[in-house]
């Protein structure tokens, strides 16, 4: 469902200066409720109008914006991400 790999942190000299680890997220969940969310749709030309029918392209939130997920969906999960927002990867994390 997930790894965690560790890496070094170094200065400008190059010196390891501390150690983190970086998750890898393997479990994307498609639980994005685009209707009820404050998102964009960015695709291969730029902005969408909606989500992309193709498959290819993400969504980002609003600044400020809200962001709502289906409940059936992450249900019983730990960790997800959801395939949409880019940075899930990253930015949206459930535990």
């Amino acid at each position: 469902m997930h790894q965690f790999f560790p890496i070094d942190i170094l200065d400008l000299e190059d010196k390891v200066v501390g150690d983190r680890f970086v998750l890898n997220i393997w479990n994307k969940l498609d639980a994005l409720d685009e209707f009820k969310s404050d998102i964009s749709w960015i695709g291969k030309e730029g902005r969408l109008e909606g989500k992309p029918v193709n498959g290819y392209g993400f969504a980002v939130i609003k600044p400020l914006g809200k962001l709502a997920v289906r409940q059936a969906v992450i249900q019983g999960h730990h960790f997800w991400g959801d395939k949409w927002l880019s940075g899930t990867g990253g930015r949206f994390l459930f535990w």
